[in-house]
């Protein structure tokens, strides 16, 4: 029955959705500390509702999984009566609009977490990691309370919607870095970033329910919305780039080189869990929109505020949510068919992404060609016989080193390519000459075929060769022999 609360605060979330992805947040204050001028203030807009909407809709099933799983525990109201203060905490966090709210609902979840790791405190691993979540979280808190006063003393303001508006004076004030530096080392601290990232594997000890909900939705998640909600202010300068690509790209690889290791499924998760969150801080630190809170976080398609977050950008977090899913499932598969069907939806959410941008001729190929690809891969996949043996560890060590190395190549050469400023885009040029020189209107259609008409005849030689192969192939393949048939 408790389900009932955060299921009811879901739906009413859902009903705001219209109002507030059109520029609309909704604003509530009351007069708390009138003597230090403290307000209660809420505000819902786009990031908060993106946040409250995952905490109380993972909260729900959170709450139903926990019944099941606690059913005749004698500690169960205990624990239920934790994950719900631990939940409104977190709600409290993502709502609120004044620095010291926020810094007193940040320090509750550190509090509620400690209660929901340490639940069976007759285990000593069990208290031991609870206190040390704990000491490590709420000694974060300080640095960020000291970052939050300087942050408040150099913006003239508590209230966190205006601050975001003052970014320009805040990255030109003389404490900036020292802000910087105090409000990143509370972020990391919460999100488990080296080199703090040991207590969230630590932090397994908690019962099934209050890892997954501590760890996979929201606790860790709370230094990454801290820092997309303070991007507009702080965000774009040298520092907060080397200090979150830095910091992100060394807890990305650690957190995936140490999950190798692990054979126990929580231990494992805790480490991979470690190794996404560095990834969400390096992209926070190059500006870079590409998995959904991210998409969520940084001023995606040109926003200059997170507050301006359309039906497109919700969009294009759903659809690059559904994406990182589908991978997932593709390299996690023990079917062969389900890691293509799995592997088919990227490339289906990739010719969403293209009719979201205005490009339906480039969707309706990439439909095409991936209906194509999925069929042949099934086909030519069912008929190949089963892996008996895997390749050794040697060969998966060197395979893995191959691959980063050229992922890591291929990012240094994209953010190369980023800083290279050209005087006047190419594509400007095919703006401008698309339909006085081709008589075209449709410049893809131009691209292809005139401007780079080369380029085109090129694939179609390549895929007109491929196919005559295959069909060669096909057609002088061995008979099977009578003993075979």
């Amino acid at each position: 029955m408790l389900a009932i609360v955060p299921a009811s605060f879901f739906i009413w979330l859902l009903r705001q959705l219209p109002e507030v992805i059109h520029g609309h947040p909704i604003e509530q204050s009351f007069q708390w500390v009138a003597g230090l001028n403290l307000e209660f203030a809420l505000r819902l807009d786009g990031l908060s509702l993106l946040f409250a909407l995952l905490i109380s809709g993972i909260g729900t099933l959170i709450l139903f999984y926990t019944q099941g799983y606690f059913k005749g525990h004698p500690q169960q109201g205990r624990f239920l009566m934790y994950i719900i203060a631990f939940m409104a905490s977190m709600l409290g966090l993502v709502l609120a609009d004044h620095l010291l709210l926020v810094f007193i609902f940040w320090e509750l979840t550190s509090f509620t977490s400690y209660l929901l790791i340490g639940f069976n405190h007759e285990n000593d691993e069990a208290r031991t990691a609870a206190l040390q979540a704990m000491l490590i979280t709420v000694l974060g808190g300080l640095f960020l309370l000291a970052g939050v006063i300087l942050m408040a003393q150099a913006a003239d303001t508590w209230r966190l919607s205006e601050i975001i508006q003052r970014g320009a004076e805040l990255r030109a004030h003389e404490h900036y870095l020292p802000i910087l530096i105090l409000v990143c080392i509370g972020a990391f601290t919460k999100s488990a970033q080296f080199p703090f990232h040991f207590w969230l594997p630590n932090a397994m000890q908690a019962p099934t329910p209050a890892s997954a909900y501590l760890h996979s939705s929201t606790m860790v998640k709370a230094g990454i919305y801290l820092l997309a909600r303070l991007h507009p202010a702080l965000g774009g300068t040298e520092e907060w780039t080397a200090i979150l690509t830095s910091i992100g790209t060394v807890t990305f690889l650690l957190g995936a080189i140490m999950a190798m290791g692990q054979h126990v499924l929580k231990r494992l998760l805790a480490y991979t869990t470690v190794s996404a969150l560095g990834a969400m801080v390096m992209l926070l630190g190059v500006g870079t929109a590409t998995i959904l809170v991210t998409i969520a976080f940084v001023r995606a398609g040109g926003f200059k505020q997170i507050d301006n977050l359309t039906p497109l950008s919700l969009r294009i977090g759903l659809l690059a949510l559904l994406m990182i899913l589908a991978a997932f499932a593709t390299a996690h598969s023990t079917s062969r068919l389900r890691s293509i069907l799995s592997m088919g939806v990227v490339g289906y959410g990739m010719a969403l992404l293209f009719s979201f941008f205005g490009a339906p001729d480039l969707a309706m190929t990439q439909l095409v060609i991936e209906t194509l690809t999925v069929i042949l891969l099934a086909l030519a996949f069912y008929h190949l016989p089963n892996f008996k043996h895997s390749s050794p560890r040697r060969t998966r060590v060197i395979d893995l080193v191959i691959a980063l190395g050229g992922g890591l190549m291929i990012t240094l050469l994209v953010l190369a390519a980023l800083a290279v400023q050209t005087p006047t885009p190419v594509s400007d040029y095919y703006l401008g000459h698309s339909y006085k020189q081709a008589h075209g209107r449709n410049v893809v259609n131009v691209i292809l075929v005139d401007f780079r008409a080369l380029d085109t005849l090129g694939e179609i030689t390549v895929l007109t060769i491929a196919a005559l192969g295959a069909t060669a192939l096909l057609k002088l393949r061995p008979k099977k022999r009578e003993d075979e048939k």
